[in-house]
């Protein structure tokens, strides 16, 4: 197909064109004769590489949050069970109960369950995110958030590990979706 004028989006990724655009800002191509002449640094990088990064991403939150959420919910459900096994070590179990106390005990082991638990939901909501491509702020800060929640562990620094790579990807988010 000829075009009499140029087109106003990109030929190559789809991104809109204003008319005084000779590349694309997104992906560098030619706005006329769609070569891949531009230069990368002004007028943005070519996303080749990055087509599988937010997938890759969107599997390991969806692990991160499986993980969580069976560890919050376990933490949980078994605080009784956690405590009944520490009384039985009675010279570490005295110290315990008269320092900290049985209730601020359990209300301790049920606070990490429940961050656990927060995590997984928010690492959920991130793989989600990453898997549509969509919404690159609230993908960035609800991974970071769910990395915060449980970051005495090493998915907290898997965490934040993750939501560098989405920040270095955000480029592969659809356009104007990031809120």
């Amino acid at each position: 197909m000829v075009y009499d004028e140029p087109p106003n989006f990109c030929t190559s990724c789809g991104a809109p064109l204003r008319d005084s655009d000779e590349f694309c800002k997104s992906c560098g191509t030619s706005r006329i004769g769609g070569t891949e002449t531009g230069p990368r640094e002004q007028y943005g990088r070519a996303r080749t590489g990055t087509k599988n990064t937010l997938t890759i991403l969107g599997i390991l939150c969806a692990v991160w949050a499986i993980i969580s959420l069976f560890e919050g919910i376990s933490a949980i459900s078994s605080v009784d069970a956690l405590l009944d096994s520490m009384k039985g070590y009675t010279e570490y179990w005295d110290i315990i109960s008269e320092t900290i106390g049985e209730n601020t005990l359990r209300a301790m082991f049920s606070a990490i369950g429940a961050l656990f638990v927060i995590s997984g939901i928010l690492s959920a909501v991130t793989a989600l995110l990453c898997f549509l491509k969509r919404f690159y702020t609230i993908a960035l800060v609800t991974c970071l958030i769910a990395s915060v929640c449980v970051l005495v562990g090493l998915v907290g620094i898997i965490g934040l590990i993750v939501a560098f790579f989405i920040h270095k990807n955000k480029d592969s988010f659809a356009r104007n979706t990031h809120l």
